[in-house]
């Protein structure tokens, strides 16, 4: 018995929304994510120096001015989709590890490649991935 018929047709696809990959160590953690953001698995979290809640790490705002509050920083990536819209919500986060880049948001101003070095001294380390 063949284990491929091509009378089979294609009925949908899986593409995991979140890859860890490589065989380098993976550290947890929880954190405070700040209320008032929807975010995806894989984001880019960046932690406030002040009030030590993370948000989504960008380098500038949506009016275009630098952000100096700690967060423009990258500390940990997102393990799970939060909605923190009304309220502050406890959240896994990634500390270290090996992860596909595809599967990762990251703010305004901030750019992947931009930023690896920064990551790469958090032990986070992005592969290119395919598509």
């Amino acid at each position: 018995m063949p284990y491929f018929d091509p009378s089979f047709k294609k009925v949908s696809s899986w593409k995991p929304e979140f890859i860890h990959q490589g065989n380098w160590p993976v550290r947890r953690d929880s954190v405070t994510i700040e209320k008032g953001q929807v975010l995806n698995a894989g984001s880019i979290l960046g932690k406030k120096t002040e009030s030590q809640k993370c948000v989504l790490s960008a380098a500038k705002a949506a009016d275009e001015t630098a952000i100096a509050d700690g967060s423009e920083k990258p500390y940990a990536i997102l393990q799970v989709d939060v909605d923190a819209t009304t309220k502050d919500i406890v959240a896994p986060v990634y500390l270290a590890g090996a992860f596909l880049g595809l599967d990762l948001t990251v703010g305004n101003g901030h750019t992947l490649e931009g930023i690896k070095d920064e990551l790469r001294l958090l032990s986070i380390y992005i592969e290119k991935g395919e598509d």
